[in-house]
Order: C-alpha cells, then sequence, then structure tokens
C-alpha cells in the first residue's frame, strides 16, 4: 500500500467521506422537494438540463451512499478478528449506531403527519401494528408492508449488506482458520455476487433482498481495499466497466456509485482523502447527513406547505420556499443529531471490537 494511503487509514478522518455524504443527502433533499411538488413553477422554467442534473436524478444520491458505506465498513472492519462473538458486537455496534436515530425518526414521521392531518383537517391512516413493528427490523419490504417513509427501504439494504459482508468474512475464516487466503476466498465470494447481480434482472430476485444493488454498495469497499495491490485495482476497475456496461438498476445509479469508489480509490491512493473537500460547511451536512436523509421529506412537506402558504406561486415563491426547506432540513435535522444520532455514536463506541492478530481484509 502506498504511504500516503496509509498514513490516511492511520488517521481514520476521512473528509472526503464526509463530504460526499453532506452532498449526497442534499442532493436527496432537492429531488424530494421537486417530486413534493413543492417548486413547480421554477422547475417548469429551468432548463431541462438543470432540472435532470439538480433535482431529477436527485435520487442517485442514495447510490453514493451506498459506495460511500462499503467503503466505510471495510475499514471499521479491517483488524477484526473472525469469530461468532466478535461478529454479534460488530451488529450490536451497527444497531447502536443507526437504530436509536432511525426508531427516533419514525415516531417523528407519525407526528408530523398526525399534525399535518390536524392542519389540513384531513384524515390520517396509521400504519398497521405489523407495519411499524416490521419496519423496527427493517422487514417491510419482505412481508410487503407499505414504507411508513420512503427512504427506509435504503437502511434495509444497508443493514443487510453489512450483514452479508462481515458475515461472510467471519465465516469463511471460522471454516479455514484465521488465514488470509480465507478472507482472500470471501472477498471474491462476494465480488462473483456482485457481478451476478447485474446479470439477473430484477424481478427474478426477492423483494427486498439486497442482492440486486449489493454492486453499488462492494464497488466502494473494493475501492478501500484496491489500493493494496495492483490486482485489486484491476478487479475494481473491470467491476466499474461491468456496471457501466450490464447493470440492470438504471445506468445512472451505478454511473454515481461506480464515480464514488473511483475518487475514494483516488483519495485513499494518494493521502488526500483525510484533506481535500474539507470545507466547514460541508464537513458539518456530512456530520449530519444521517438525521438529515431520515427527517428531510416530513420536513419538507411542511416547509413547503406552509411556504405556499405565505408565499403563495410563481418562481420568486418558489425560490423562497426552497430556501425554506432547505433552511428547515438542515436545521431540523441538526437538532435531531444534537438530541438524538449524536447520543448513539457514543453508545456505539463503547462496543468494542477484537482485532485479528494478522489483520487483512
Amino acid at each position: 500500500m502506498p504511504p500516503k494511503a496509509t498514513e490516511a487509514i492511520e488517521r481514520r478522518n476521512f473528509t472526503v467521506v464526509q463530504a460526499l455524504r453532506g452532498f449526497a443527502a442534499m442532493w436527496v433533499v432537492l429531488f424530494h422537494a421537486r417530486e413534493g411538488g413543492h417548486l413547480p413553477t421554477l422547475y417548469a422554467s429551468l432548463p431541462s438540463w438543470f432540472k435532470i442534473t439538480v433535482f431529477d436524478q436527485g435520487h442517485n444520491g442514495v447510490s453514493i451512499f451506498f459506495a460511500l458505506s462499503g467503503f466505510v465498513i471495510a475499514h471499521s472492519v479491517r483488524d477484526l478478528s473472525p469469530s461468532v462473538r466478535n461478529f454479534g458486537r460488530f451488529a450490536l455496534k451497527r444497531i447502536m449506531r443507526l437504530d436509536p436515530p432511525y426508531w427516533a425518526s419514525i415516531v417523528f414521521v407519525l407526528a408530523m403527519g398526525l399534525l399535518s392531518s390536524i392542519v389540513k383537517h384531513e384524515r390520517i391512516t396509521w400504519p398497521s401494528f405489523g407495519a411499524i413493528s416490521s419496519h423496527l427490523f427493517y422487514l417491510q419490504a419482505f412481508l410487503n408492508y407499505p414504507q411508513i417513509n420512503t427512504v427506509y427501504w435504503t437502511l434495509a439494504y444497508e443493514v443487510q449488506f453489512y450483514l452479508f459482508f462481515v458475515g461472510l468474512i467471519t465465516v469463511a475464516s471460522l471454516l479455514c482458520g484465521e488465514k488470509a487466503w480465507a478472507k482472500e476466498a470471501a472477498w471474491w465470494i462476494m465480488y462473483g455476487v456482485a457481478i451476478t447481480a447485474l446479470f439477473v434482472p430484477r424481478d427474478r430476485m426477492m423483494p427486498g433482498l439486497f442482492v440486486n444493488l449489493w454492486p453499488a454498495f462492494f464497488i466502494g469497499a473494493l475501492a478501500y481495499r484496491a489500493v493494496e495491490a495492483k490486482t485489486r485495482s484491476i478487479a475494481l476497475l473491470t467491476l466499474a466497466g461491468l456496471m457501466l456496461a450490464f447493470g440492470d438498476e438504471g445506468i445512472e445509479f451505478w454511473i454515481y456509485s461506480t464515480i464514488t469508489a473511483l475518487l475514494l480509490f483516488f483519495f485513499l491512493h494518494t493521502g488526500a482523502i483525510y484533506t481535500s473537500l474539507n470545507w466547514k460547511w460541508l464537513q458539518f451536512l456530512g456530520t449530519i447527513s444521517y438525521s438529515l436523509y431520515l427527517l428531510h421529506n416530513p420536513i419538507t412537506g411542511a416547509a413547503g406547505f406552509v411556504g405556499h402558504k405565505f408565499l403563495g406561486t410563481g418562481v420568486i415563491a418558489d425560490i423562497g420556499i426552497l430556501i425554506g426547506i432547505a433552511i428547515a432540513s438542515v436545521v431540523g435535522s441538526t437538532g435531531f443529531w444534537w438530541l438524538v444520532e449524536r447520543k448513539a455514536q457514543a453508545w456505539s463506541k463503547h462496543v468494542r471490537l477484537k482485532t485479528a492478530s494478522n489483520p487483512s481484509i
């Protein structure tokens, strides 16, 4: 591994990752601001290329998040000692980090729905007990319940990515002993799953199962590992080419996850991953990006409704509403991060993972 890349890993402060998180979260906010019908006049007045780039493709922030998650998880478990107990502790660490904000956001979404029904004098339809219960364990897609919040399906995928990634490495190491070649075999199996997923139509896969989007996560993990050897760099570039040429999910989705992975590889290889894009405002957005992602939809709806009530319609009104949506989303998410997510981060740090004597991912 290049010396600068080694130094970057030791510092463990990836400013590029944090910046891309902030960018992806705000891009999703812009997408939902348009999709929610809050900017009709402004949107209609914009040139096509601008509408497509800034608003219509904002849902591809999800593909950026997936690649970033793969990169970060590969980094976080690079020294992991493979054992059933350690796998359990990894799962617990993820639960403590992700679930409290997620569960709190469900309460927030339901409360905002109630508030909306009161203000608009509309009847509210509460999700069933089964729907809420399934969401708590990320099972809503498997059990055919509608999403309480449209972004929640991505969290279910993320959890599956984590468990499959670390679980396969753990199983391979336990079966073959704590040897480098066992982990290498696990990586090649995951590589095979990624390639297979590109050629199997989505309608032939189980709804909600992670496999169809596995390439978007795995290419991020592979970007982290590719700096270690030339053969891994070739594997990364090969997967990137296959995703762009044969991906069945929609070319834009694969483009953004691939670009993200290649950028991460470049910045890690040069060591610039812990210094580049280190603008305070973007780092701040990266810090609150999970909270922003969880809360922005109901906040966007409320801000859009209030904005139109006071500002009316028109291009100028829509610009003011868009600014209001952005400010409300950031302010609300900052408060949520302070009250909930920050504490979850602290709790997760108390869960320690045993490191391997001969670490290698």
